[in-house]
């Protein structure tokens, strides 16, 4: 097993402290995504760019769930 800091204090800004903190506790690998997920609903950037994709594939052959 790798042994881990738990945390880590830099030193390369003069007037603040800068720590990692690398305890994590109980987090989801996926949690980075969620903003960037609300984000494209409120903006509907998939929607957009689904609406330009075209498939040439026969419809009654394909399935998406979205």
């Amino acid at each position: 097993m790798t042994a881990c800091r738990e945390q880590v204090t830099f030193s390369f800004h003069p007037c603040k402290e800068v720590v990692a903190d690398f305890r994590g506790g109980q987090i989801s690998s996926d949690a980075g995504l969620l903003p960037v997920i609300d984000l494209d609903r409120r903006l509907g950037w998939t929607a957009r760019i689904a609406e330009v994709l075209h498939d040439d594939r026969e419809a009654g052959k394909t399935e998406h769930d979205l």
